[in-house]
């Protein structure tokens, strides 16, 4: 992934011989000369596990971690030069393996963890993005492989790769969105959501092949 923040643009390199990954930054204005590799600055020591999640919030740049099993996710806060870790055990969830999406909504930051081997996924939230995080929905379904969340029209967007796709106006009270409202009596599995020019670009996919679906939300 790739994020901007403070005028910079952070990515995660992942080390496959070291099964780790540091964070590294350019300034934005540098990115035309990204290939030199004297403009990045390594601002992390090598964390375990696998990259996850990126997401700004009250001024803040939340970075998270994808762990196999059993370890657990990770969630890192950065402020401009000081990178803390303020989770280290999947929000206290042995299936917490890896935290998929972060998206604020609401004065929340919301946060989704998985885990490629349990039968549940969760969505949690902060008011502060530290301390007090609160379950506020279990999403049923199988194993997931990746999540994605969007803000569109007022609402929460959450897409899984295992069948069960939600959103919510409030945060509190979900309902589930499925593949076939997006017109198509096949089943698919969505993978990627994306918002442009006021409409919402989905990604979905089935052994029959790929497809990407636009919807203008009312």
């Amino acid at each position: 992934e790739i994020i901007e923040y403070n005028g910079y643009c952070y990515i995660e390199c992942y080390d496959y011989t070291k099964g780790s990954f540091v964070i590294r930054r350019i300034r934005t204005v540098n990115l035309p000369q990204a290939d030199n590799a004297g403009l990045w600055q390594t601002i992390s020591s090598p964390i375990p596990q696998w990259p996850g999640a990126y997401e700004t919030f009250k001024g803040s740049l939340y970075m998270a971690n994808s762990a196999n099993h059993p370890a657990l996710a990770q969630l890192y806060k950065y402020d401009r030069s000081v990178l803390t870790q303020i989770m280290n055990n999947g929000f206290g969830r042995t299936d917490g393996n890896s935290l998929g999406c972060m998206k604020p909504f609401g004065g929340y930051l919301y946060a989704a963890v998985y885990s490629w081997y349990g039968a549940k996924n969760y969505i949690y939230r902060s008011k502060d993005g530290v301390t007090n995080w609160e379950l506020v929905y279990a999403i049923p379904g199988n194993p997931i492989f990746n999540m994605n969340m969007i803000t569109y029209m007022g609402r929460l967007y959450v897409i899984t790769s295992g069948n069960t796709n939600v959103y919510s106006t409030d945060g509190v009270t979900w309902q589930t969105l499925t593949s076939q409202k997006l017109g198509d009596n096949k089943y698919y599995v969505m993978s990627s959501i994306a918002e442009f020019n006021n409409s919402i670009y989905v990604s979905t996919g089935s052994s029959t092949g790929a497809k990407l679906w636009k919807a203008k939300v009312e």
